[in-house]
């Protein structure tokens, strides 16, 4: 999923800024805090979606990242999400859900 950002106006008006970009959510998974937490109609606490980078890196909830080519005060962070089990657990089937926000941080 491209995460496109072009920052536009007042103190980008006047030169570049760096600008990092972080995935918050309030309930990440318990069991692991850097993956997104889930829910549904059964029990998805042993269930998280794990977040990488273009190049295969874990994009941990609640940190901040450089964007990868941003430049003149825009650029594309490309993740990738999947759905992960807690090691050695069964995860019901089912629908599930996660939901987070796109953060800046600039610089």
């Amino acid at each position: 999923m491209p995460i496109q950002v072009k920052c536009e106006g007042g103190s980008f008006a006047n030169g570049n800024l760096n600008i990092r970009l972080g995935i918050q959510q309030a309930n990440t998974a318990s069991f692991n805090s850097d993956y997104l937490g889930t829910t549904g109609a059964v029990d998805r606490s042993n269930l998280g979606i794990i977040l990488k980078d273009s190049g295969g890196s874990l994009v941990a909830a609640n940190r901040f990242y450089d964007v990868p080519g941003f430049n003149n005060n825009q650029g594309t962070w490309n993740l990738t999400a999947a759905p992960i089990a807690n090691a050695g657990t069964n995860v019901l089937e089912g629908d599930f859900q996660a939901s987070a926000t796109v953060v800046a941080e600039f610089q």
